[in-house]
């Protein structure tokens, strides 16, 4: 496939339909008026009150170049490069004011492309109506909602104004950015939105790119781009998406699920096992047991500095032999002293006196 536009990219004022052979008509007519009527008539009057001619003609020649210096510049436009230029017919608006006359309307606006360019002298010129045609490239970013949570894109597109659209170009230079950011995210919805796993998409820059390209600046692309482009005189030239990034949420739950099969292989090294597979096995068969592994998780937590504890409570693992065979007021009795004995050493601890309790005296 072929990139759209190409000519574009060497705009020149060839691509602009312009009336050319009526503005030189009227640049030719106008020298020949200044080189033949000011000395004709200035040679006439000195010859009708002085009755010889020399001194009227050299007075119109003087006029001539006077009027030539003041109005030739009128005739003519000059674009720098990469620039292009739009007047207003000044002539059109006033001969054409009639009510929904669109067709002589059209002619209103003249455009100009870069270089020396004859122009008719009742052409309104406004430096506000310079446009550039250099590829500006502006930055984007949209949120497509999928369905493990939201993820967020950044990128860049690239715009040429497109020299035979100008006028459509200046009027909605204020709204481009806006609107084709909004024509992107819909394209990147309608390839994205139906992906349930975000770990496929976050992969998956290359692809977007390649896709987008092809929606965008290839063949004659995409629904709505070419509607796009005609609406707002522009030529997109590529874009580039340059981040997927998920959401702040989903960036912890993704965090949590690494840092969790982290731990799991960790603490399986740490056993013996090649994998967390092996430990699951292991415990399947009977040869480990969950205490076995909850404290090998700690150590590995403890020994990659994952794991920070704070001594807020104490537990107590009270373990008598026949504890079954004691009656219910003494093994009341004796959890209570433990809690007594748990509450007496964290206060010494902290260097205080335990706490009593109002209420009745046992």
């Amino acid at each position: 496939m072929t990139q759209r536009h190409d000519r574009q990219l060497l705009a020149t004022d060839s691509l602009l339909a312009r009336d050319r052979s009526s503005r030189l008509i009227v640049l030719i007519a106008w020298i020949i008026f200044l080189l033949i009527v000011p000395s004709f008539i200035g040679a006439r009057i000195s010859y009708d009150w002085f009755g010889y001619s020399t001194p009227g003609a050299l007075l119109g020649l003087a006029m001539t170049i006077f009027i030539a210096t003041a109005t030739l510049p009128r005739f003519f436009v000059k674009v720098s490069a990469l620039r292009a230029f739009v007047t207003v017919d000044l002539l059109q608006t006033f001969i054409n004011q009639r009510s929904g006359s669109a067709g002589p309307n059209e002619r209103v606006y003249v455009a100009y492309g870069p270089g020396l360019h004859i122009s008719f002298p009742w052409e309104s010129r406004d430096s506000a109506q310079n446009v550039s045609l250099e590829e500006v490239s502006e930055p984007f970013q949209v949120t497509v909602q999928l369905k493990q949570g939201p993820i967020h894109i950044k990128g860049s597109v690239r715009l040429r104004p497109d020299i035979t659209k100008l006028v459509p170009f200046l009027g909605g230079v204020a709204s481009i950015v806006s609107e084709v950011t909004d024509l992107i995210e819909s394209k990147i919805i309608q390839r994205l939105g139906g992906k349930e796993n975000i770990f496929e998409v976050l992969t998956s820059v290359r692809d977007l790119n390649d896709y987008l390209h092809e929606q965008f600046a290839v063949g004659e692309g995409g629904d709505g781009v070419a509607e796009f482009e005609e609406r707002f005189g522009v030529n997109v030239g590529d874009v580039t998406v340059a981040e997927i990034l998920p959401s702040e949420e989903v960036q912890k739950t993704m965090a949590g699920l690494a840092e969790a099969q982290i731990i799991a292989e960790g603490t399986a090294i740490l056993m013996g096992y090649k994998n967390a597979e092996g430990v699951k096995r292991a415990k399947t068969r009977g040869t480990v047991t969950q205490n076995d592994i909850n404290k090998a998780r700690d150590r590995f937590m403890a020994a990659s500095d994952n794991i920070k504890m704070t001594l807020d409570a104490n537990e107590y693992t009270l373990k008598v032999e026949g504890l079954e065979k004691l009656d219910p007021e003494t093994v009341k009795a004796l959890g209570q002293a433990a809690a007594l004995y748990g509450a007496a050493t964290q206060n010494q601890k902290g260097g205080g006196k335990p706490k009593q309790k109002g209420g009745q005296n046992g």
